[in-house]
């Protein structure tokens, strides 16, 4: 399964030539999974009603990743990891925790998170 940041949902929603495509076949072939918190972003920076319906069918629609604790957890593989001191917060440390603990491989364009997360957690590098 492929988690997607909110960067590549950004790109999907956006229709942009580069990705649209791509995030289309992983959701045809049920490919991709979501969290919450990834979703509570893009619907945080939503522009109108519309698309707030888009976002809300498509999570409503995906499988989740759903990890008790999961800030916790996120908390301290940041503190193990030094994510803090590289730029990277709570919100990103959960989404690469979330990957680890799901198997999943992440798709983001965040350079951060490329740099932070072990490369074979990659979808894209």
């Amino acid at each position: 399964m492929v988690l997607l940041d909110t960067s590549i949902w950004i790109e999907f929603l956006n229709k942009s030539d580069k990705y649209f495509q791509e995030v289309s076949e992983l959701l045809l072939g049920n490919k991709i999974i979501c969290t919450d918190f990834i979703f509570g972003e893009l619907l945080q920076g939503v522009r109108s009603t519309s698309e707030s319906k888009i976002i809300i069918e498509l999570y409503n629609n995906l499988p989740k990743s759903i990890i008790v604790d999961i800030f916790t957890h996120a908390g301290f593989l940041s503190y193990k990891n030094q994510f803090i001191q590289k730029g990277i917060g709570l919100i990103d440390s959960a989404i690469i925790f979330s990957c680890y603990q799901g198997q999943h491989q992440l798709w983001t364009l965040d350079k951060k998170i490329k740099t932070a997360i072990q490369k074979n957690f990659l979808y894209k590098i």
